[in-house]
């Protein structure tokens, strides 16, 4: 009986250390708070084998169910599914055309320069993956596989997209980022099935006027290239329902933008903007605005003619006081301005009746805003990162709160109206001066988190905590 556990033991080790896992990994063990004893070490080396027996199952199954390409050789016309990530591959073999009734292939992070041309013979090949290899150019045999309709070739070395990519009917996503991309200069709108195009984080200095003639396109992400203009043809696009152009060298954007009435999401942080045109506001179905880190120095008079939006990032911008066209739209539900430097809210923030999440990060708030009590709806606050010493007992207001961040302040008491925060499910209270919560904590039956790392709160006061809220997850 012995020898088998033992020998067992040794074959799942064989197993791990196959899929990566370090025979040191399999047998650490975890740190522990509480004094253990010697059945706690049984029990937790138990629970660690079941986990990675588990992870090793997960692993299995998102290859297609085999263990490596060999395997799934045995029984080649039954494969629809193969996964081949993390192997070290420099080449793929030849083989790979006896899988005839392959639909996905994925064999990112690898070393991979080419594929063979056998790759061709594989007719039914629908999504091919190849993200964070070593190809300079896309190969050519990729141009052969008719009904591909997903290609990810993120994070390689590649140059330039030829028009050879014209040949890909079926195309329908894809994937191109963080590569050395420059030229991109063809005829786009023969690829009729494109919906997707990620070709961010490149060297592209110029957008073709075909893009605005795709029209299947719904998603163009541009972002972290080198554009210092925009063709104007761009926005004739009637299709485009997301557009990320942020991390450029933008200055403006063109006023015929007003022509993608489709337009649900416009990212256009990090960009040097010295206005924003007036014509965006006639974006009627607009949701996401992003104008993080472009240091606006006015935002347009007409901006609560947008109806539509929903959510609005206004991070990194210099911000002294919030505009107050900003408070004027009132369907807005999530307010980003974090990293500027408010210390107070106008009262005209009330009028934002929908909102339900406001993330005001690394600001120069001392208080907590008297003026966020006269929002009903919020949901979720974020003041990590100020200098907010004092909480009044305005925030009793905020009764819908389910999640509150006042990490990284000054805070020494909390208020005992926190407790009347009775929807409240997370309290993030990390690195203040705080040494005992505020009684009655216990009323607050929702209350599931609370995060006191880096307080002064005593060993005793602790203990006492743990007793008076044994249904939370406390975290010291």
């Amino acid at each position: 009986m012995v020898r088998t556990k033992l020998k067992t033991f040794g074959f799942v080790i064989v197993l791990f250390l196959s899929f990566g896992i370090g025979l040191n990994q399999l047998i650490s063990q975890p740190k522990h708070t509480k004094q253990s004893t010697p059945d706690d070490g049984k029990v937790d080396m138990q629970q660690m084998m079941q986990q990675r027996l588990q992870r090793m199952q997960n692993l299995k199954k998102q290859r297609g169910g085999f263990n490596s390409f060999e395997d799934a050789l045995a029984n080649p016309t039954s494969i629809k599914n193969l996964v081949l990530r993390n192997d070290s591959l420099t080449t793929l073999s030849p083989r790979i055309k006896e899988l005839t009734e392959l639909e996905r292939l994925d064999i990112s992070f690898n070393l991979l320069t080419d594929l063979p041309n056998e790759l061709a013979e594989l007719q039914n090949l629908q999504e091919l993956r190849l993200n964070k290899n070593n190809f300079s150019k896309i190969p050519a045999v990729i141009f052969k596989l008719k009904k591909l309709q997903i290609l990810e070739i993120a994070e390689n070395n590649i140059t330039s997209v030829g028009s050879e990519i014209i040949s890909m009917a079926s195309l329908r996503k894809l994937v191109l980022n963080n590569n050395k991309i420059s030229n991109i200069n063809f005829d786009w709108s023969k690829l009729t099935e494109l919906k997707d195009i990620n070709l961010s984080h490149n060297q592209i200095n110029a957008v073709p006027e075909s893009f605005s003639n795709m029209r299947s396109l719904s998603l163009l992400d541009l972002s972290a290239n080198s554009l210092s203009t925009i063709n104007p043809k761009l926005f004739d696009s009637k299709s485009v329902n997301i557009l990320k152009l942020d991390g450029n060298k933008l200055k403006s954007l063109p006023k015929e933008i007003s022509k993608m009435t489709e337009l649900r999401h416009l990212s256009i942080g990090q960009n040097s903007l010295d206005s924003l045109s007036d014509e965006i506001c006639n974006l009627p179905n607009l949701n996401i605005l992003d104008l993080s880190e472009t240091h606006i120095k006015s935002l347009p008079k007409n901006l609560s003619k947008l109806s539509s939006l929903r959510t609005l990032h206004f991070s990194n911008n210099d911000l002294k006081q919030l505009p107050p066209m900003i408070c004027e739209l009132s369907s807005i539900s999530e307010l980003h301005i974090n990293d500027n430097s408010l210390s107070s809210l106008p009262a005209s923030i009330e009028n934002m009746k929908n909102l339900k999440v406001i993330s005001l990060k690394n600001n120069q708030f001392t208080d907590y805003p008297n003026s966020l009590g006269k929002i009903e709806n919020l949901r979720q606050v974020d003041l990590t990162g100020n200098k907010i010493s004092n909480i009044s007992n305005s925030i009793s207001k905020n009764s819908k709160l389910q999640t509150l961040n006042l990490s990284h302040n000054q805070i020494v008491n909390l208020p005992k109206e926190l407790v009347e925060l009775t929807e409240l499910k997370t309290l993030t209270l990390t690195d203040n001066q705080i040494q005992a919560l505020p009684t009655g904590m216990e009323s607050m039956k929702n209350l599931r988190v609370i995060i006191l790392k880096g307080n002064n709160i005593s060993d005793s006061t602790k203990e006492s905590i743990k007793g008076s809220l044994p249904n939370t997850r406390l975290i010291f």
